[in-house]
């Protein structure tokens, strides 16, 4: 006894595009997510009232010692490839804000953690917006 079975496949996954549309898809996610990410530290390193001392207004601070708004101003992003970057282009402050220089190691100023809040904020926000993002792609290539 024999047999034979035939099976045609086709669509948008069988085309070969397939890969490039992934790689798009799961691109824009991170782009969201550094963007998310740049909000987030945008957010903290900006003047604030209700936390005294950090980043402070010129009402609160003696003259000539309140925050400008150049940290703030500094912080940019990156997505190459499928890599997210943000940074704060530098700044010789920077690390001694993030709590991170020998500096702080010195003094009662142990750092605001900006950046490591973030990434803690990308970490739980990342697989919502990954999967958001794959989903599009999937209902893209035909599926559901």
């Amino acid at each position: 006894m024999r047999f034979d079975s035939t099976v045609t496949v086709q669509g948008p996954l069988f085309k070969g595009n397939a890969g490039r549309v992934f790689k798009e898809g799961v691109k824009n996610g991170i782009q969201e997510l550094v963007e998310k990410g740049e909000e987030f530290i945008a957010e903290r390193a900006r003047p604030r009232d209700q936390m005294p001392g950090m980043f402070l207004t010129m009402n609160e601070a003696a003259p000539g010692q309140h925050s400008k708004g150049h940290y703030r101003r500094s912080i940019s992003t990156e997505v190459k490839n499928l890599t997210g970057i943000i940074h704060d282009g530098g700044v010789v402050y920077g690390p001694w804000l993030e709590g991170i220089s020998s500096r702080n190691q010195s003094t009662r100023f142990k750092g605001y953690g900006i950046f490591r809040r973030a990434r803690e904020f990308i970490s739980r926000n990342a697989q919502n917006v990954i999967d958001k993002h794959v989903r599009r792609v999937s209902r893209k290539l035909g599926g559901r």
